[in-house]
């Protein structure tokens, strides 16, 4: 399996904006899940923060992970769930980072504590389970100050290729 990272075009925003409304899709976030407007969803895209790529698989966008204040990702083709597109996702992301000498160290995340396939996706990379609970009912995950390549090693479905 290979995925892509691209960054988040106009052209994504119908898309975006229909994940954003699937409750399914959004029921782990750590802010309550809301069913934002195109007027929203544009504003959104007009004032992007951070890293955001979108991740595509099979020539074709399947999610979106992100870095801004803290790392996520999500798989909005819910056919492809558990198939280890958000791990590949995260790793590219660390790599990304990792080239960033203004990221700091280390690495966060905030994951709901059912959410068990964003838990071993991002353990898979490295992230540890903190003992400070985050915000919402969310667990707090970082990445230890980051140890090189290392971390993006291991057993893998496939191989991660940043876009240029």
């Amino acid at each position: 399996m290979e995925i892509k990272l691209v960054p988040v075009r106009e052209e994504h925003l119908p898309l975006l904006l229909a994940w954003r409304q699937d409750k399914e899709i959004m029921q782990y976030l750590p802010t309550p899940p809301v069913r934002p407007t195109w007027e929203q969803q544009v504003a959104w895209y007009r004032n992007l923060k951070g890293y955001q790529r979108m991740i595509e698989y099979e020539g074709r966008p399947v999610g979106i992970v992100h870095y801004h204040n803290e790392a996520g990702v999500i798989i909005g083709e819910k056919i492809l769930w558990g198939k280890g597109l958000a791990r590949a996702a995260l790793r590219a992301l660390i790599e990304e980072l990792d080239k960033d000498l203004h990221c700091p160290r280390p690495l966060w995340a905030v994951i709901h504590p059912e959410n068990h396939a964003s838990q071993k996706a991002f353990a898979a990379v490295g992230f540890v389970k903190t003992s400070r609970p985050a915000r919402n009912g969310q667990e707090e995950w970082q990445l230890p100050v980051f140890s090189g390549p290392k971390i993006l090693q291991g057993s893998d479905e496939g191989s991660v290729r940043p876009a240029s």
